[in-house]
């Protein structure tokens, strides 16, 4: 589209071309083109590119920057889901500290109680060996119940068994709760630990979960937004670059634009320097015509026989008798002299005659143009001291 326009644009200007400034716009980018610099239209060309690649590169990266927001808001549950289950597993733990901590005293309460039992086993059962020797002790006699130990006559021995028995059945009750305590505070403590054990897997799990949700859902895009913040950064670059290059394009343009601007100046210059030029020429021999006629009116009166021809020099002012300057005339002291004569009469004749500035001035002042001045100097250079 922008191809178009611009061709449609050289076919409307195609007029334009054809003058001078525009050959020169023309020769100006034919040689851009050859030394392989960029013309005004590739710089509009960069510039749209660049600019349109910054601005796709800022919709991606803001595109980006809301999808990283969203997964980020699902990665903070799910940390906060990992940082509950590390919770959960040091709350687990806990419980089954506390738990073997509480199976100490049991296991002394379960010790004491197989002793307690032990003890009053041992009692309701009576000696049958002797505590010395631990041999068996022998069958004695006697009348009535006799002791097992010393087998004497015993009469309180049938009311001692009765206590002796119930205090081992106490004991062995005790025994039993204390071995059921013992039991529960062991299953506590084992689904405690099987507990914390639970929590540290899902904990893991959740910390694993949400690392590599991370890894797949957030990393790639930051990865991709930083690349893309730094293509955006070059765009701009470049694009930066294109507007100093076109400024630059524009200050030749300008800078053209005025040396065409003083090309034409010098040209009319040259012009009016070429006519004024003319027009001094012309007042020159219209003057050396004018003084010529006096000169001659005046010198040739004084030696009509040697003198047939007077003129002022158009280009020295100088006079010229019979054709022959004031240094060719040297070796004859009488024309010489008749010459000054006659040119210092003729320099008061136009003095007095002439009232317009284009007439040349009075001896001794100076002359209108440089080349007037040079006719004093010659006749100085001749003039006789």
């Amino acid at each position: 589209m922008q191809v178009t326009q611009h061709l449609w644009a050289c076919g409307c200007v195609e007029a334009v071309r054809r003058t001078p400034a525009g050959v020169g716009s023309r020769k100006a980018i034919e040689q851009r083109l050859e030394y392989g610099l960029p013309t005004p239209f590739d710089l509009d060309m960069q510039q749209e590119t660049y600019t349109k690649t910054a601005d796709r590169w800022v919709a991606e990266r803001l595109q980006l920057a809301g999808a990283i927001d969203h997964h980020r808001g699902v990665l903070t549950l799910r940390e906060k889901e990992a940082a509950a289950g590390r919770t959960a597993v040091a709350e687990a733990g806990a419980t089954t500290d506390r738990a073997q901590t509480a199976l100490a005293p049991v296991y002394e309460r379960r010790a004491l109680a197989r002793r307690a039992q032990t003890e009053a086993e041992a009692a309701s059962r009576g000696r049958t060996h002797c505590p010395d020797c631990e041999q068996l002790l022998r069958d004695l006699s006697g009348a009535g119940p006799l002791c097992p130990l010393c087998r004497q006559p015993d009469p309180g021995l049938p009311n001692r068994p009765a206590p002796r028995d119930e205090a081992a059945r106490k004991a062995k009750a005790v025994l039993v709760a204390s071995e059921k305590d013992l039991r529960d505070f062991q299953q506590a403590a084992q689904k405690g630990v099987e507990a914390r054990r639970r929590a540290e897997r899902e904990s893991e799990r959740l910390a694993g979960r949400a690392e590599a949700y991370r890894a797949k859902e957030i990393t790639p895009r930051e990865k991709a937004l930083a690349q893309a913040a730094a293509a955006e950064a070059e765009a701009r670059a470049r694009l930066a670059e294109v507007k100093d290059r076109r400024k630059e394009l524009v200050r030749i343009g300008e800078l053209e634009k005025l040396a065409g601007s003083l090309s034409k100046r010098a040209d009319q210059a040259a012009k009016e320097w070429a006519a004024a030029e003319g027009d001094s020429q012309e007042h020159r021999r219209q003057t050396a015509k004018w003084l010529s006629q006096i000169f001659a009116d005046l010198v040739i009166p004084m030696a009509p026989d040697k003198i047939h021809t007077a003129v002022i020099d158009p280009k020295t002012f100088a006079p010229k008798i019979n054709s022959r300057s004031l240094k060719q005339l040297a070796r004859s002291a009488g024309l010489v002299s008749l010459a000054h004569t006659a040119y210092h009469l003729m320099c008061l004749e136009a003095a007095r005659t002439c009232r317009s500035s284009a007439c040349p001035p009075p001896s001794g002042s100076t002359p209108p143009s440089t080349a007037s001045a040079a006719a004093p100097k010659a006749n100085a250079s001749s003039t006789p001291p």
